[in-house]
């Protein structure tokens, strides 16, 4: 009996099989919506793939049955467009990172799912770890979206497209783009698009400066030269460590970048984080929008989804 995981239970699946180099699931050409399942597959599928109930499935039509506290179920009569789904097990299918993406569009606001693009084409996933391989990226995510014409949340898939950039390493260095990048419509700052953990190379003159081959920096605007780099508790802690962050620094200014460090305390206070962007924008030679009430309204939206009531995150 084929099952096929979907939405929030595909995105929980590929995070966690993502860190498992021997269980991660294969491009499969089935293009067709699976069965159902009873309460004693949904607890086994949870307990064998260390998923949460209740777990979603894309079902056919004639499938369909109503929701319970173990199962949700989604329909899909028709074929759905070529790399919608990966083939996981024996008889077990889950919606590939294309598919998920588009999916999450009809329970996620626009913010969550751009959040959710720059994790699945980045080298982190939340809960799971870093420095692994990403599991799409954003020329597939659009590709998908065209051959996903009239699929429900298309319209939300492909806006939030416009915002999802590649090669984020952690939800903070996400966070912390979005919250500068994004429209102010969305509660953002609209200012460029940095490019992510950019590939900075010593230049000949300052070759002999340099302790690194070459240096990675979470977010760079290469027409200023700016480089902002997120202090984490975790790893910017220690005599030792500071040394090498200041020394690294120092290395960067004379290759001619300009580095502004930003900690979490100044990502989570807004007045803070208002002035960290007036720096950044005169950098970059931008405006930032009019601070009026309905801005500073969106401004606390955009923030409530992308941080929530939590501490800070590393």
């Amino acid at each position: 009996m084929k099952l096929v995981l979907s939405h929030d239970t595909a995105l929980e699946y590929l995070r966690s099989t993502s860190a498992e180099r021997s269980s991660r699931p294969q491009a499969s050409r089935s293009l067709v919506a699976g069965c159902c399942a009873d309460y004693e597959q949904a607890l086994r599928l949870g307990k064998s793939c260390g998923l949460s109930l209740p777990v979603h499935l894309l079902v056919d039509r004639l499938e369909k049955r109503p929701s319970t506290g173990w199962a949700v179920y989604h329909t899909r009569n028709a074929p759905l467009p070529r790399g919608s789904f990966l083939h996981a097990g024996t008889e077990l299918f889950v919606a590939s990172p294309e598919l998920c993406f588009t999916q999450l569009a009809a329970s996620h606001p626009l913010p969550d799912q751009v959040s959710i693009g720059h994790e699945l084409c980045g080298s982190y996933r939340i809960g799971k770890g870093y420095d692994l391989p990403p599991l799409t990226t954003v020329a597939k995510l659009k590709a998908y979206a065209q051959r996903a014409a009239g699929m429900d949340g298309i319209v939300q898939t492909r806006r939030a497209l416009r915002y999802v950039l590649p090669d984020s390493a952690s939800s903070m260095e996400t966070t912390l783009a979005m919250l500068l990048d994004l429209p102010a419509m969305m509660g953002g700052n609209s200012l460029s698009f940095p490019q992510l953990n950019k590939r900075i190379d010593p230049t000949r003159r300052t070759r002999g400066l340099a302790s690194q081959s070459f240096y990675k920096c979470d977010l760079y605007w290469e027409k200023a030269h700016l480089a902002v780099e997120y202090e984490s508790n975790l790893c910017h802690t220690g005599a030792h460590r500071l040394s090498k962050d200041s020394k690294r620094r120092d290395e960067l200014t004379a290759m001619g970048v300009t580095v502004i460090t930003v900690t979490a305390s100044q990502v989570y206070n807004l007045r803070e984080f208002d002035k960290l962007a007036r720096v950044i924008a005169r950098h970059l030679g931008e405006r930032l929008p009019k601070r009026d009430k309905k801005f500073t309204e969106r401004q606390l939206e955009l923030r409530a989804i992308l941080l929530g009531p939590c501490k800070p995150r590393t």
